[in-house]
């Protein structure tokens, strides 16, 4: 289940955005749209123009290089953020899976070009692939043989 997402550079979002399903003060009006404390179901409202679409492209960049699915491209034209100083957006994925925390970011210049990708699960880093210096470090008993060479920035690391 996601608990937390940021996103920076994508867009609209010049700055960090910290989406936080974890921190639902008083839900006692609605206890059903909770699950572990996390918001499970939730609605997201505000004036036109204001993001709400592209909160829904940001969470769900993570498809165009994790997935064989097809793609809808043409919502991630305009990509980056044109008033960052950044040449890149930034993802931050949270998630529960009973009592573990698998949390995943990546940077990315273009809809499928990854430029890093890191992988913690309970804190502990898993992987990190740097595609600018094709640099990694892989913390996995059974990994020492596995061919780490990507030829390429759109395919992930850990896919």
């Amino acid at each position: 289940m996601l608990i937390e997402f940021k996103v920076e550079g994508f867009k609209n979002f010049e700055k960090e955005l910290i989406f936080d399903l974890s921190k639902t003060r008083n839900y006692t009006f609605s206890e059903n749209a909770l699950k572990d404390g996390i918001v499970k179901t939730g609605l997201i409202y505000g004036i036109n123009g204001s993001g709400k679409s592209n909160l829904g492209s940001a969470i769900f960049d993570i498809i165009l290089h994790l997935t064989e699915k097809e793609k809808l491209i043409n919502l991630y034209s305009h990509y980056l953020n044109l008033s960052n100083s950044n040449i890149i957006a930034k993802f931050y994925y949270k998630f529960k899976f009973e009592d573990d925390i698998l949390e995943y970011e990546y940077q990315k210049d273009k809809p499928q070009n990854l430029v890093s990708e890191v992988v913690k699960i309970n804190n502990k880093l898993i992987s990190e692939y740097d595609y600018l210096t094709n640099k990694f470090k892989l913390n996995l008993e059974g990994t020492e043989n596995l061919n780490k060479n990507l030829n390429g920035n759109n395919i992930s690391f850990i896919k």
